[in-house]
């Protein structure tokens, strides 16, 4: 009995060190499970005009040796779109072709092998266009030019400033500024050859501007002028 115990214990020994690497897979396993790749990335905007480009960085807490791929899609599509292959580079620029919201997936990868995934998301909208209208180009001192403007597209709240100016100064006086709506009467206080500034700026600071040439004539140099007309005939 005590001889059979004998030879099942030295078999024992014998697998364990002809076999060692039973136990140094189950020990890589280990580590591999243990080891945690973490990154942390970021967008320089959460929106962006068509045409407009967004940049993406990376950073990882593991190792210096990590490579970065970038990939981005309009939503509901299948279809991802390659920003950077695997690289050392931690920043890659975006330049979305078409308006609407896009996921963005970011892959980290050490030199090991191991992978990382982070997913972030931004918005492409149409850029700022400013439409603007004045009644009159041509008016008479007191008499009153109706002002009114509307604006698309932009980021965020579209705020409207309108100002005005004699073509021979050099200084704007405000008429409105940061308004929410552009829909005005101005009546100029002199009279000459007078210049219209109308604009619009979105929240992202995109600024959208218009000018037009406002002529306003004294009223008693026009009186003057019909008396003579009236004296003549």
């Amino acid at each position: 009995m005590k001889k059979r115990m004998f030879a099942l214990l030295l078999a024992s020994l014998v697998l364990c060190s002809v076999f060692p690497s039973m136990s140094v897979s189950a020990a890589e396993t280990v580590s591999a499970q243990g080891s945690v790749l973490s990154s942390s990335a970021s967008l320089s905007s959460d929106v962006v005009q068509k045409g407009g480009s967004i940049t993406v960085k990376v950073s990882s807490a593991v190792s210096p040796d990590c490579t970065y791929a970038v990939y981005y899609r309009l939503q509901g599509k299948e279809i991802w779109n390659c920003a950077q292959e695997y690289s050392a580079s931690a920043s890659c620029v975006i330049r979305p072709v078409y308006v609407g919201k896009y996921d963005v997936c970011i892959k980290t990868k050490d030199s090991k092998g191991h992978i990382t995934k982070e997913y972030l998301q931004f918005e492409s909208v149409d850029g700022l266009t400013l439409n603007a209208e004045v009644s009159k180009t041509e008016i008479t001192l007191g008499e009153a030019v109706r002002i009114s403007a509307s604006a698309q597209g932009g980021v965020g709240d579209r705020m409207f400033g309108v100002y005005w100016k004699k073509k021979t100064d050099a200084v704007w006086k405000k008429i409105i500024k940061d308004s929410k709506t552009c829909n005005l009467s101005f009546t100029p206080s002199k009279a000459g050859e007078l210049e219209l500034c109308i604009k619009v700026r979105d929240t992202y600071g995109t600024v959208k501007k218009t000018y037009t040439s406002l002529t306003v004539k004294d009223f008693q140099v026009k009186a003057a002028v019909m008396h003579a007309q009236i004296t003549k005939g």
